[in-house]
């Protein structure tokens, strides 16, 4: 048996473990004393600290310590998988699932921390009595023609234009060209149709797939189908931060306001009781015609100021972060709502679901009542959370597809999917997850002619040698490559050449409304924060460059957040602008869902320059022209998806800042986090959580990172 003492003194001296490390393995050696197990418990300390929700033992047993960790060149040699296995089975600091020990080990060969098996068990168990809501003999689904009638309306695809009213369509200045015929399958409309039916649904998909537009148009139908059964809908918008909360909030308020025009148009047709207008929109609309004037009455009506007020009433206001949602108490880790005081809501929503880490989304779930719906929405390309889990990773991990039956109870919801769900049925049987994930596959902000669109795509699909091609071909307009194998020498000019007078601009702004729009215009990324290219660097050469000299205050210049306040309602993310008054004196302007609030500089919590955001910070926001600056770096935190994130921030143009091996790196180096619960979910056929890691673990420490500021 190996020497605990000196083995254990040895790895204490690298860098890559923290003091928390450290204390835990020493604790387990107090309870079993061989030397396998407190190594064990070093690693999995280290690794859920690094991301990963446990230790995959098949991924490390046998292997040199520096084989499958970065940043360390310790030599020594792990045990044997079979061996090491054994004892850990047989050790008092380790049990089996649901056992109450520090260390959980599963059949699978994954160990975690006791705390983290719990999350992840609970989170899938949740999960997995939402999807059987849909299977219980008393269930009774929306089920009616009235439901192909509204999908229909609120998704027009399969009919002509011309057979709508000219008045209505001219009165509500809607056009036609929103309203033409499609021949593919509409996902948005699948998605619609699949939140119907399910107490659970995914909604995932690259920037300007209509996430935000879909989840509007199904909070109508819901608000609607409700009312219609004589019940008033009680629904939650929520995300992990308040900037990507308060963004939803404003952009489900534009769909709305877009969407009920085009009801009242449908119902003014539908009242003059069209029949060619009724036979090439849906069959199910003869039977709404027929019904009695009662059963669409004051939902339906020419002026619709029935459904307006209902909507009104109905759809939230306000959007919260998770924590505030959930009730968080100040320095614990529990929330005041739970299952014993679940929410109050029948629908949940929750946007950019990808930065939910595993502990706060098993808390969320923990907290909905039995009967609420819940539909997260985000890309599942995009970073992870800082914190533990990729869930939302795993969640769609599956292949795509519905289960026959499903596909079979979408195609009776409305027109246009008969021919064509069809084909979404794969040949091999799926679990019934399955039907709870909807992916929005076209893009109406990015066509065949947009170069973000394209080298997003390549970046996604792993295409490193397309990528660099379409970077260096330089045939996109919206899409320029700045190589720093060449230019290295000059990153500063080159930021002050491309960023300066961008930034000057906000310097004149006179009001928080134009301070805010100016600063959406125009933004700086990069992954990393320290060193040459590094957003602290960034920020103190163009705040050198503007105010002369780093640490003067100055009209327009933008901060962010590092720490929450909820005191003052202000929290990690939240970007503010300082402004001058008529008095001369400097505020600092925050953007909030009901206006603008200001706060005299002293009072406000731990915070930054922030004419440089990292790409992490910048998840749930979207700027017309992105600097993507990434250094000439191995750190393991440029990952293919980091630049993914990166790229799809721009709406209109990206300038990256790179060498060509970066991007290569990067490309190829997609973030691997360990897990169960794509097994859990999808069972051990479709898992790919074993897989995954077969590589070299690139772990990242993130226990001090300053972003990691969210408690769980």
């Amino acid at each position: 048996m190996a020497d605990l003492t000196i083995d254990l003194s040895k790895i204490s001296k690298e860098a890559i473990f923290s003091d928390i490390d450290r204390e835990f393995s020493y604790f387990i050696s107090n309870i079993d004393k061989r030397y396998e197990v407190a190594l064990a418990a070093l690693l999995v300390s280290y690794t859920t600290m690094a991301g990963n929700v446990c230790l995959y033992l098949p991924s490390f047993a046998g292997k040199a310590l520096k084989d499958v960790v970065v940043d360390t060149e310790c030599n020594l040699l792990l045990p044997e998988l079979e061996q090491w296995t054994k004892i850990l089975r047989n050790s008092r600091a380790v049990g089996k699932p649901n056992d109450f020990v520090p260390m959980i080990l599963d059949k699978s060969g994954r160990l975690y921390l006791q705390r983290y098996w719990y999350y992840e068990d609970m989170l899938a168990r949740k999960i997995k009595d939402k999807i059987a809501i849909a299977l219980e003999p008393s269930y009774k689904p929306y089920n009616d023609p009235f439901i192909s009638f509204l999908l229909d309306t609120l998704f027009p695809s399969n009919f002509s234009s011309d057979l709508l009213p000219k008045e209505s369509l001219s009165k509500n200045n809607i056009k036609t060209e929103t309203l033409s015929c499609q021949s593919e399958l509409d996902w948005q409309k699948a998605a619609a149709a699949a939140s119907l039916i399910n107490y659970f649904t995914v909604i995932s998909g690259g920037p300007g797939t209509g996430k935000t537009t879909t989840i509007a148009k199904i909070l109508i139908a819901l608000c609607i189908l409700e009312a219609k059964n004589g019940q008033k809908l009680s629904a939650a918008v929520t995300a992990p931060t308040g900037k990507a909360a308060a963004r939803l909030m404003e952009s489900i308020n534009n769909a709305v306001e877009k969407v009920v025009p085009i009801l009242e148009t449908f119902s003014f047709a539908l009242e003059k009781k069209s029949d060619l207008f009724i036979e090439e929109l849906s069959p199910t609309l003869e039977k709404i015609a027929n019904l009695p004037k009662t059963a669409v009455n004051n939902l339906m009506a020419k002026d619709l100021g029935g459904l307006n007020n209902l909507l009104k009433e109905t759809i939230p206001t306000e959007a919260h972060t998770i924590h505030r949602l959930l009730g968080y108490k100040h320095g614990s880790t529990f929330f005041r709502h739970n299952k014993d005081n679940p929410l109050p809501y029948d629908l949940v929503i929750v946007d950019e679901s990808s930065m939910a880490d595993l502990p706060l989304m098993s808390k969320l779930f923990d907290a909905l009542s039995p009967k609420s719906r819940i539909i997260l929405l985000g890309d599942n390309n995009q970073l992870s959370s800082v914190e533990s889990g990729a869930v939302l990773g795993d969640i769609c991990s599956g292949p795509d597809g519905f289960t026959k039956e499903f596909a079979d109870k979408i195609k009776s919801m409305g027109s246009g999917f008969e021919s064509i769900l069809s084909s979404s049925i794969p040949n091999t049987s799926l679990p019934l997850i399955a039907n709870s994930i909807v992916m929005l596959k076209k893009s109406f902000r990015f066509d065949e002619k947009s170069g973000i669109g394209a080298l997003s795509s390549l970046v996604n699909g792993g295409k490193s040698k397309q990528a660099i091609e379409l970077l260096v071909d330089g045939q996109y307009r919206d899409v320029r490559f700045i190589d720093l194998s060449v230019e290295q020498n000059n990153i500063n000019s080159l930021i002050e050449y491309i960023a300066v007078e961008e930034y000057r601009k906000s310097l004149k702004a006179s009001n928080p409304q134009e301070a805010f729009d100016l600063l959406t215009q125009f933004r700086i990324l990069t992954p990393i924060r320290k060193g040459q290219g590094g957003l602290e660097e960034i920020n103190r050469y163009i705040d050198n460059k503007l105010a002369g000299r780093y640490g003067t205050l100055y009209n327009g210049l933008p901060v962010i957040v590092k720490r929450n306040d909820y005191g003052l309602n202000l929290y990690n993310g939240d970007i503010g602008i300082f402004l001058k008054e008529k008095d001369g004196g400097l505020k600092v302007f925050f953007q909030g869902q009901s206006g603008f609030r200001k706060f005299m500089p002293g009072r406000l919590p731990e915070h930054e320059i922030a004419y440089t955001l990292t790409v992490h910070k910048s998840q749930g926001s979207e700027f017309d022209r992105v600097l993507l600056v990434i250094p000439d770096s191995k750190s393991p935190v440029l990952t293919r998806e980091m630049l993914y994130t990166g790229i799809t921030r721009a709406k209109k143009e990206v300038v990256i800042m790179a060498s060509k091996d970066s991007i290569t790196r990067m490309v190829e180096n997609p973030i691997k986090r360990y897990s169960g619960l794509t097994e859990a979910l999808w069972g051990s056929a479709n898992s790919l959580s074993t897989i995954l890691f077969s590589d070299k673990v690139m772990l990242t420490k993130i226990i001090n990172s300053p972003e990691n500021n969210s408690k769980t």
